[in-house]
């Protein structure tokens, strides 16, 4: 993964058939970054080509039926050309994937997983949703939402990891969404979020349903099936 995201060339692209493209591409990796790295590695990772094939025929669609789901985004969401990006770069054609127009409070690409995070809340009698972030998460404010929508109490533990202490900051944006959505926001720094959470589970007596930060979780991840069908 280091060695893709280090710098991935784009060789060539070749249609082969109907139904099958290649792309050949050349990931440069410089070993020496890492002194973890052994000889051996070093050999090994200073350039790594990777043969990608792409099937443009039918696909086998996962099923995503049993799992349950509340509509909350606006879907599909638009595939946006970026002409002159794509010029500026020399090509191929770049596409932007526009998931900031899911709609839900505003949009982002956290509704997708709401989705089915919150049906699962709804189908465990969830009286309380209780998630993670930092002060202007823009998660939070659609979890926020999403709760709001279904009539679910919601209450987002909001830490400090950003350091910018302005009263803009901390008072306006996404936690000011926050806020008018209904949720009751419990702040408090990196270091104290466990705690924070202790407290709060101690003190309620209401049905919990907790997201983990950003969703990020096998049920979240199924949102990411969806849109990869998409």
């Amino acid at each position: 993964l280091h060695a893709l995201l280090s710098g991935i060339k784009l060789a060539t692209i070749n249609n082969t058939s109907n139904t099958h493209y290649h792309a050949n591409y050349h990931a440069n990796y410089d070993a020496n970054n890492s002194a973890s790295n052994s000889a051996n590695d070093s050999a090994t990772h200073k350039a790594l080509p990777l043969c990608l094939t792409f099937i443009t025929g039918p696909l086998s669609m996962i099923d995503l039926s049993p799992f349950p789901r509340i509509h909350l985004a606006h879907l599909p969401t638009p595939l946006q050309p970026l002409h002159r990006l794509s010029k500026h770069l020399g090509g191929p054609m770049i596409w932007m994937k526009r998931d900031d127009c899911t709609g839900l409070a505003f949009g982002g690409n956290k509704t997708r997983k709401l989705e089915f995070l919150m049906a699962e809340a709804v189908q465990q009698n969830t009286e309380l949703v209780v998630t993670f972030g930092a002060w202007q998460s823009n998660h939070v404010r659609q979890t926020v939402a999403a709760c709001a929508q279904l009539g679910l109490a919601c209450e987002p533990i909001l830490s400090a990891s950003v350091p910018i202490t302005t009263n803009d900051y901390k008072t306006s944006g996404n936690y000011f969404l926050d806020e008018l959505m209904g949720a009751h926001l419990n702040t408090t720094t990196p270091d104290k979020v466990r705690e924070t959470f202790a407290a709060l589970r101690a003190r309620e007596t209401r049905k919990l349903y907790v997201i983990p930060t950003g969703g990020s979780n096998a049920t979240g991840s199924l949102g990411y099936v969806d849109c990869a069908q998409e």
